[in-house]
């Protein structure tokens, strides 16, 4: 018997057009060439865990004793964290799909493709309609725990997965994204472990020049020209999904499935308090703001900052039209203070835009 490593740990997701539907991932290159391979970073042992809730109910007795509990419901609990890599190839327009795609959709996020000019673009914002026939939007995860090439390997499964993505971009790392979230439970199996070749480039780039900008909004979805470039420490950027479990007496083992009922994103910014207090608009030449009387007031901002990957014209852009301060807090980074900024993420007039995502790839020349 072979020992199984975790760090012999392979991923794969798709997109399901019926909610639970047990369908599988292809295991190619990247999603250009129609895979969704997943490049899975750290604990390869807490990618898929079993979540099995047991029924206590003891009769009574002359005893003390315990007795034996009913096993319940199960769920598939999936933790993946991946790095913010992009696609660097230009022949087609799929290129600027990122191999997480199923992921983000998973979030309750639709996709949008289109081409502005002469590149691709690829963009994500949530959506209300999240779960129903037409916009399922849930996940089957895949995952082959250890083995060599074509020898015995673990296989655990999940179908009906739902998640949240928590973004961290820190200066001088790299750019990490963390899914969690739920799915229907399916029983391990032994299976063949999967080729080598699944593999996807792996193009991760450090955080650097990411060119955050905030922006005041003198009204919902208006925001003003003058903008504030500030020294940033980092960004972390969380869906904020609300996910619950659908309790239902025709199902087996009484559980429907899980459903996104509600989203709260929210954004976290640590930056310099150059100058700790500053009235008046953000202006580029300001080294900091008046927080403080922003928070007061509700005022809303417009922040955006972009991702590059290193090759040009391949970037991701977020982009938060109506960011509302919940929190200035102020601490200690090596002896230089700095702002801990918390926004929540609103939509505007027309609903389902808190956030937008979008990975531009150049187009061929």
């Amino acid at each position: 018997m072979a020992v199984n490593l975790t760090r012999k740990t392979v991923v794969a997701a798709a997109t399901e057009t019926t909610y639970g539907a047990d369908i599988e991932p292809a295991l190619n290159t990247n999603a250009q060439t129609g895979g969704y391979t997943q490049l899975v970073y750290g604990d390869g042992a807490s990618v898929w865990q079993g979540d099995t809730t047991m029924v206590d109910m003891p009769s009574l007795t002359p005893t003390m004793s315990p007795q034996s509990q009913l096993a319940g419901r199960s769920l598939s609990n999936v933790s993946l964290q991946t790095c913010l890599c992009q696609q660097t190839t230009t022949s087609e327009a799929a290129s600027a799909i990122p191999y997480f795609d199923p992921l983000l959709q998973a979030c309750g996020m639709d996709s949008d493709d289109s081409t502005p000019d002469s590149d691709f673009v690829q963009t994500y914002t949530p959506t209300s309609t999240m779960g129903e026939t037409s916009n399922v939007r849930s996940a089957t995860i895949v995952d082959y725990q250890g083995g060599a090439v074509g020898a015995a390997a673990i296989e655990t499964r999940a179908t009906g997965v739902y998640l949240n993505a928590d973004f961290n971009l820190t200066a001088g790392q790299a750019p990490t994204i963390q899914f969690a979230g739920q799915g229907k439970y399916v029983a391990p199996v032994n299976r063949a472990a999967v080729a080598a070749t699944v593999y996807l480039p792996d193009t991760k780039v450090l955080v650097q020049s990411e060119s955050l900008t905030i922006q005041k909004n003198s009204a919902i979805d208006t925001p003003v020209g003058d903008t504030l470039t500030p020294i940033c420490r980092s960004i972390a950027f969380s869906t904020g999904n609300s996910i619950i479990e659908r309790a239902d007496v025709n199902s087996a083992e009484g559980l429907k499935g899980l459903q996104i009922i509600s989203r709260a994103p929210t954004l976290n910014l640590v930056i310099e308090a150059e100058d700790l207090l500053r009235t008046g608009a953000y202006v580029s030449a300001a080294a900091s703001a008046d927080f403080y009387a922003g928070l007061k007031a509700n005022t809303l901002h417009k922040l955006t900052f972009t991702h590059a990957s290193g090759v040009a014209e391949v970037y991701t852009t977020f982009t938060f039209p109506n960011a509302q301060l919940t929190s200035v807090n102020l601490s200690d980074d090596g002896g230089i203070r700095v702002f801990n900024l918390a926004f929540a993420l609103i939509g505007g007039t027309a609903g389902d835009n808190e956030y937008s995502i979008a990975f531009r790839t150049k187009g061929v020349s």
